[in-house]
């Protein structure tokens, strides 16, 4: 299996840094796993844009519910078949982890990410009337 970690240093006010080498590691443990840092905002969007041709069995967004967002619009942005998604919550608020019931335990997370079953989300795009418009889930 091969999984790409998608990772924000700074989630969590930036304590989610101190996690990098842990999360790497205990993905190892289940899978081949390429693991790339975001570097400001909109880099994970980019990333997973990037990443969706690749061909992984998993896309994993470690970090908060901006990561999160963004990881899906990018993975979603002009691809219609199903994409596997995980995530490892490390933020501050984690809201949309929590609406999901998802562990907030990085290593039990990581753990259902390889060993628990899928299940489907809804998006729907959300567009401001002015030209703009994003996918919620």
């Amino acid at each position: 299996m091969r999984a790409k970690i998608i990772f924000n240093p700074a989630a969590d006010h930036g304590r989610a840094s101190q996690l990098e080498d842990q999360i790497l590691n205990w993905c190892l443990e289940f899978c081949q796993a390429d693991f790339v840092r975001t570097e400001r905002n909109g880099h994970a969007y980019e990333i997973a844009r990037q990443t969706v041709a690749d061909d992984y069995d998993v896309i994993i967004s470690a970090g908060g519910d901006g990561t999160v967002h963004e990881t899906i619009n990018g993975l979603v942005q002009g691809h219609q078949s199903p994409i596997n998604l995980g995530i490892i919550p490390i933020g501050s608020g984690n809201d949309y982890s929590f609406g999901l019931n998802l562990t907030s335990d990085p290593q039990k997370a990581i753990e259902r990410i390889f060993t628990g079953e899928p299940r489907e989300i809804d998006l729907a795009n959300v567009d401001d009337g002015k030209g703009r418009s994003q996918l919620a889930c």
